[in-house]
């Protein structure tokens, strides 16, 4: 039966000359450069839970990994402030759950301020049930899942195929951003393509102080954006093309104006609801400024 590999202590700056198994930094100032080498579980059962993983530390760097891959998850931060994560590449991150639930995250932080993820590509990240849905089992699969975190920017990033378990007993989610309680987050210059779910998804408590900016969503199976009970929002310049379901899902409280300004919504299709289309608004104060609405099922829907 296989175990999870052992990872690596890094407690001084390194710099890769060969493949690697998992990184765990323990030090603050840490420079972790993978030089373009690989981080890579050599095992066939993906038991290893993640590529890198840091715990309350500040100011550290991970750059040049162009290969994270077959792991249950990509980048781990708990409690990790000021630092960035760059020109680095996650992919084939992947479980099958047979009679459990285990979700695949790509980079997850938790509790974690002021850091920058940016130049990065997240491409094939999957969490299926061999069972098709029996109760407890299956998983979620996410680009970037932020929970408790603060004042963090995502830029200049691209996500393909995130697919996580639909159907069944139990509820599970695909995103390419998910936000969680996580205050003033900049996502800008990206795209989001093909996630089974959602392309940005604002989660439970009221999540303030988004900035979406230079976005491009295309293919989600249900929504673009679908906004919760969130304030003061800033999305500008923001494409949802070919998805099926509602290029932006407005949910909101009314506390607060909120206003979005140059978008695109186009050929919004009708699956899962006859009510399916560009914009779908059951919250108020919203200013809406230079919208392209076209090819859709329905362009603008207003829910009491």
């Amino acid at each position: 039966v296989a175990t999870p590999q052992t990872c690596d202590i890094v407690s001084s700056s390194k710099t890769f000359t060969a493949n690697e198994n998992c990184q765990n930094i323990t030090a603050n100032n840490v420079v972790l450069n993978c030089a373009g080498y690989k981080i890579i579980d050599t095992q066939t059962s993906y038991l290893t839970p993640y590529a890198i993983y840091a715990q309350n530390i500040n100011n550290i760097t991970i750059k040049n990994c162009l290969n994270i891959t077959h792991y249950e998850s990509g980048i781990r931060f708990f409690n990790v402030s000021n630092s960035v994560i760059q020109n680095t590449t996650i992919f084939d991150l992947y479980n099958d759950s047979v009679e459990s639930s285990n979700s695949v995250y790509s980079v997850f932080l938790n509790n974690s301020n002021n850091n920058t993820m940016k130049n990065m590509t997240i491409n094939r990240i999957y969490s299926f049930c061999t069972l098709g849905g029996a109760t407890g089992c299956g998983g979620s699969a996410y680009g970037f899942y932020l929970t408790d975190s603060l004042n963090n920017t995502i830029n200049n990033v691209t996500t393909n195929n995130i697919t996580g378990t639909l159907g069944g007993e139990a509820t599970w989610y695909a995103s390419s951003v998910h936000l969680i309680n996580s205050n003033n987050t900049n996502i800008t210059n990206s795209l989001f393509n093909d996630t089974n779910q959602y392309g940005i998804y604002f989660d439970s408590a009221p999540i303030n102080n988004t900035r979406i900016e230079n976005v491009t969503i295309k293919l989600d199976a249900y929504a673009g954006i679908n906004f919760g009970t969130n304030t003061y929002l800033y999305v500008k310049n923001v494409t949802v093309d070919d998805v099926d379901g509602y290029g932006l899902l407005i949910q909101t409280d009314g506390s607060a104006t909120n206003t979005i300004t140059d978008i695109t919504m186009k050929n919004i299709d009708t699956f899962p609801s006859s009510s399916s289309c560009g914009i779908y608004s059951i919250g108020d104060n919203w200013i809406i400024n230079n919208a392209n609405l076209t090819g859709n099922s329905y362009n603008i829907y207003l829910d009491d």
